[in-house]
């Protein structure tokens, strides 16, 4: 494939003199020989995103499939060259022959000519979702969707290529406000679409790349490498000090109340975007003072000898599809917990913010009130 994309482009640098066009294929065929920087877990809006790619210019598409939705992600900034090449590609890609068949109101357009139109824009939506560029367009169907042809068979099922590339535009970034393709990427990402980059766009875009990063082709999580990554050690870990004796209920609402605590503005979490900053601002005695059962889950992770790998096993097993936004929040948005049994043996009476008028307890499932007491905001 990417030498007869090689070729067609180097006909076209020979018909217009425009030497752009071959580079511009020749990206889009993935044959830079560029490399990605490794990426893990976020820890600000500044870090790499998680996915791989380091944001910023450097961005550089790996296939075909890429390379348009990235033309397509550009909208009106891409160049005439690029739109050239994804147009061409689509020719290439589309079985419809050696010219571009675009069947937009039952009527059938061919040529690639640089220009971003509708009939373009179709197509690449249409080659985006998995159909063929020639296809008619299918009504009332617009939106791209994140289950995209020709990714790689490494690739997570949750991959999503146009977020990959609105991600790494120089604009979408955290604090840009009023701006059309962080409008795309929020609607990609499936929250309300206003255009501003705050805490809520970086969390979702937080936990997509957290996903893509730690789940196969299938959907499944891929433990390994989960558990070789920091942020998510101390995550399990301090849940474990937080909760280990008490079961998969708790771990599970002790996990949810660390990941709500990304998706709230109140109190000392205001910013906070990742678990990572969350526990580092405080709240959690397990992480701040780290106790036996936390220590012990350290070890678990560090591979030195641990007491309770069964327990861990069991444990990682509950709260990994939390960490990756694939479970239900079984607290409804708590963001607050504390044990009646811990806090009389330390102090004389409960925490003074249990006492908020602002706070509802919630009743969750498989927790007794003397185990531990849950509240979230009104």
């Amino acid at each position: 494939m990417a030498a007869n994309l090689d070729k067609q482009a180097g006909s076209m640098v020979a018909s217009n003199g425009d030497a752009g066009m071959g580079d511009a294929l020749k990206t889009a065929t993935g044959n830079t020989g560029a490399t990605n920087a490794s990426g893990t877990g976020s820890t600000s809006p500044a870090a790499t995103n998680g996915t791989g790619n380091a944001a910023g210019n450097d961005y550089v598409p790996e296939s075909p499939e890429e390379y348009v939705a990235m033309v397509y992600a550009k909208g009106d900034t891409a160049t005439a060259d690029e739109i050239a090449s994804a147009q061409l590609i689509l020719e290439n890609l589309g079985g419809e022959g050696s010219a571009l068949q675009y069947k937009v109101d039952g009527k059938t357009v061919d040529g690639v000519d640089g220009i971003l139109g509708g009939k373009t824009t179709a197509a690449m939506e249409r080659f985006i979702r998995g159909e063929s560029p020639g296809q008619q367009a299918t009504p009332g169907n617009d939106a791209v969707s994140g289950n995209l042809t020709g990714a790689k068979s490494d690739k997570s099922k949750y991959f999503n290529q146009t977020i990959d590339a609105l991600q790494n535009k120089d604009g979408v970034k955290f604090g840009t406000k009023n701006n059309s393709d962080v409008r795309k990427l929020q609607k990609e990402l499936g929250i309300k679409a206003d255009g501003h980059f705050g805490n809520k766009t970086q969390v979702a875009l937080n936990t997509y790349n957290r996903r893509v990063e730690f789940t196969d082709a299938d959907g499944n999580i891929r433990l390994d490498r989960l558990q070789a990554n920091q942020e998510f050690q101390d995550y399990a870990s301090t849940i474990a000090g937080e909760s280990i004796g008490q079961g998969d209920n708790s771990w599970k609402m002790v996990a949810n109340v660390i990941m709500n605590r990304t998706h709230n503005s109140r109190d000392g979490w205001l910013g906070a975007t990742t678990p990572f900053e969350v526990l580092n601002s405080g709240g959690f005695d397990a992480y701040d003072d780290p106790n036996s059962a936390y220590e012990n889950a350290a070890n678990y992770f560090s591979g030195a000898s641990s007491t309770s790998p069964g327990i861990m096993n069991r444990l990682v097993d509950s709260v990994a599809p939390i960490y990756l936004g694939l479970e239900p929040d079984n607290t409804g948005g708590s963001v607050l917990y504390y044990s009646p049994e811990t806090q009389s043996k330390l102090y004389d009476a409960p925490p003074s913010w249990s006492a908020s008028t602002k706070l509802e307890e919630m009743s969750i499932e498989g927790i007794r009130s003397n185990d531990f007491r849950v509240f979230r905001y009104k």
